[in-house]
């Protein structure tokens, strides 16, 4: 359902998942989406039109 990172990242902040599979889709729509490659390359994919509706 979620994660949150043990340690701060670099600029000190704390980074978390969330499933949003769970949660209303018109509720979460129009949240701001961050692609994150956690398997092969652990990079993020910088889109900065992307929203969560776009992969629904």
């Amino acid at each position: 359902m979620y994660w949150r990172a043990l340690e701060p990242n670099d600029e000190g902040f704390y980074r978390v998942g969330l499933n949003l599979r769970m949660a209303d889709p018109d509720l979460v729509a129009d949240l701001p989406l961050d692609r994150f490659d956690g398997l092969d390359t652990w990079q993020r994919t910088v889109c900065p039109d992307c929203v969560v509706a776009d992969v629904f």
